[in-house]
């Protein structure tokens, strides 16, 4: 897969050359002047697709963070100060899917909370980092796949029928701010419709309104999927899933 992005920053070549020098990124970069700024242009070609999605988060990061440093004013600020993020986008996805199984058996799996990994595709590893296994307040922490770390705690809980968990801690995914997933489930007799919101907000201005465009709704529309097609398959076999298994997400739909 191609990767080709372009980012403009608000200083000159050199400075920015300066910036991302000790990138480990620097050879997909090339800098050229821009007016009174520089253009940062991105071009790599890396397989498979899933790792080039990532990579593509990751090299806007940094250039994201080496804009920041070098557009912020800094004069008569002490050093310490935080960097204003400028302006945050707020996106809203939300999906369904019908499982066939008892309420009871879908909560048991939503319930055990440190083993999302058995029914989510987009989890290589899960584990509990509270005492408490499940219920209002516990955490977990969720190494994702091909890349990142999440750390999670349950904001909401109605025994049974919701839950709210908040992304409270992440690694590895540039221009996320804060996220909560809201998970609800209504009995239809043998067969349990579920429902899954991700209120996400993403910070870096309009460059990162861009990256929300171009990558991560994207990607957190397929993870959305990918999690209840993992539960549906999970629940109704009995088997674990990876990045491998083939789940049903064309019985995933969008809901408004």
């Amino acid at each position: 897969m191609l990767i080709q992005r372009q980012v403009h920053v608000g200083a000159a070549p050199g400075r920015v050359a300066s910036v991302l020098e000790r990138s480990p990124y620097r050879h997909a970069l090339r800098i050229v002047p821009a007016g009174a700024g520089s253009q940062v242009l991105i071009e790599a070609r890396i397989e498979p697709k899933a790792l080039a999605e990532a990579m593509e988060i990751e090299l806007l990061g940094v250039i994201c963070a080496a804009k920041r440093r070098l557009e912020s004013p800094t004069s008569g600020e002490s050093i310490q100060k935080p960097i204003k993020r400028g302006r945050s986008t707020m996106t809203i996805i939300k999906r369904a899917v019908t499982i066939n199984a008892s309420s009871a058996e879908v909560w048991r799996a939503l319930a055990d909370f440190g083993n999302i990994s058995v029914f989510n595709p987009s989890v290589k590893e899960s584990r509990l980092t509270s005492d408490q296994p499940g219920g209002l307040g516990a955490t977990r922490e969720c190494v994702l796949a091909p890349v990142g770390v999440v750390q999670e705690r349950i904001t909401s809980w109605d025994e049974g029928r919701m839950m709210s968990i908040e992304i409270y801690d992440r690694k590895k995914i540039p221009g996320l701010r804060t996220g909560v997933a809201t998970i609800e489930i209504d009995s239809r007799g043998e067969r349990t419709d579920v429902s899954m919101s991700l209120d996400y907000e993403v910070g870096l201005g309009v460059l990162g309104a861009s990256m929300n465009v171009i990558v991560m709704r994207r990607n957190f529309s397929k993870a959305l999927a990918g999690l209840l097609a993992g539960l549906k398959h999970h629940v109704e076999t009995g088997e674990s899933v990876n990045g491998k298994t083939k789940v049903p997400v064309d019985e995933v739909s969008a809901i408004a």
